[in-house]
């Protein structure tokens, strides 16, 4: 069976975030770690793909890696459906939600805040990096809005089981 997993907010071309994290070699790390993703597994990204010169990016990290890919796009994700889907992407979708692990996963990029704190439906999304749970949406968050940033997660993509990890152990 495939195993998932979870990234988004790669930013790639961000000349902004490469010059803040004082890491030039930003884009070419971001695609190496899409790159060790096996071949019969899912990467899920959540959006944001780029920054600028979408083309080109796409490409690129179309390009680093052999597994299946889907995105939900993000605020920084211009394009239609469509023409994600043309570059080469498998799936593309404003949010989706599949059943995993006794939970119903809803996955998007702008945390989703209309879901009840003991539902069992969690929302996995990004868009709000090293912010966590301050900013715009520190009132607003609850147990099952589940953040990925790229920054916690040293920039790499997560293996979805053991992004839930604690989460999937109260529920066995």
């Amino acid at each position: 069976m495939a195993n998932f997993w979870v990234t988004g907010d790669s930013h790639l071309g961000h000349k902004k975030i490469i010059d803040k994290l004082n890491m030039p070699e930003y884009n070419a790390r971001i695609l190496a770690e899409y790159a060790r993703i096996p071949y019969e597994d899912v990467m899920i990204h959540l959006g944001d793909v780029s920054f600028g010169d979408d083309e080109y990016w796409n490409d690129q990290l179309l390009r680093s890696t052999s597994c299946r890919k889907w995105l939900v796009l993000g605020n920084h994700d211009k394009h239609s459906l469509t023409w994600y889907l043309d570059k080469g992407w498998d799936f593309v979708a404003r949010d989706f939600t599949f059943d995993r692990f006794g939970f119903s996963l809803w996955f998007t990029h702008i945390p989703e805040l209309s879901i009840e704190p003991a539902s069992l439906t969690l929302n996995i999304h990004g868009h709000l990096h090293s912010q966590s749970r301050d900013g715009e949406f520190k009132n607003l968050l609850n147990s099952s809005n589940i953040l990925y940033t790229p920054e916690k997660f040293n920039f790499k993509p997560v293996r979805l089981d053991m992004f839930l990890g604690d989460l999937i152990k109260e529920r066995i």
